[in-house]
């Protein structure tokens, strides 16, 4: 499950979507819905495609897993990284899962998972809106200066009080 402070995204493989939908997509259904994915708090992870089958997850290991520290997984199937209620990386045999502290934000998580996407040539796709974009810092900061994570972050009371 998601903290209130934290933006979530997954990286997924351009090939991937290539694979399955013939090319890449604007929004994915999939990860619309809260509860329906594995690291999303009760989800199963079976309701959508695996975007990295054919393709090297170990790359993906290799590559986010110098960013945070290993953290204990609560699940054989993944290997985890960071704090799970701060900054987090799930990598699991379909899925790359990131979710960023706004408490405390980190513009250099921020850049080092980027950077990660694109040597593994991966799209973010947002959770929540299912959104699809490219691994690039100024348009992943618009993103989060829109979301309800930066917007409890700024006025945690007000926040409240429209929810």
């Amino acid at each position: 499950m998601m903290a209130i402070w934290q933006f979530k995204f997954a990286l997924v493989p351009v090939h991937g979507l290539k694979r399955v939908y013939g090319d890449t997509r604007r929004v994915l259904d999939e990860y619309r819905k809260p509860g329906s994915l594995k690291g999303d708090g009760g989800g199963t992870g079976d309701n959508f495609p695996n975007y990295w089958e054919g393709l090297d997850i170990d790359a993906a290991v290799g590559a986010v897993g110098g960013i945070l520290p290993r953290a204990e997984s609560w699940s054989p199937e993944a290997k985890m990284f960071g704090q799970k209620d701060g900054d987090w990386i799930e990598v699991w045999d379909d899925d790359v899962v990131c979710a960023l502290d706004l408490r405390e934000f980190s513009a250099e998580h921020l850049q080092a998972i980027l950077a990660a996407a694109v040597a593994l040539d991966c799209k973010l796709v947002l959770y929540g809106s299912g959104e699809v974009i490219d691994p690039i810092l100024d348009l992943i900061m618009q993103k989060i200066k829109l979301s309800s994570g930066y917007e409890f972050c700024a006025d945690p009371i007000n926040f409240l009080r429209n929810q």
